[in-house]
């Protein structure tokens, strides 16, 4: 289960890089 948690974690972590990239961090706040 904990190892299903970090991938989650790392997925949202990448998903925030990705919008911030994109200018669009607000929209997924």
């Amino acid at each position: 289960m904990g190892k299903k948690k970090s991938k989650i974690k790392k997925k949202k972590r990448r998903l925030e890089e990705k919008a911030k990239q994109n200018g669009t961090q607000n929209k997924n706040k």
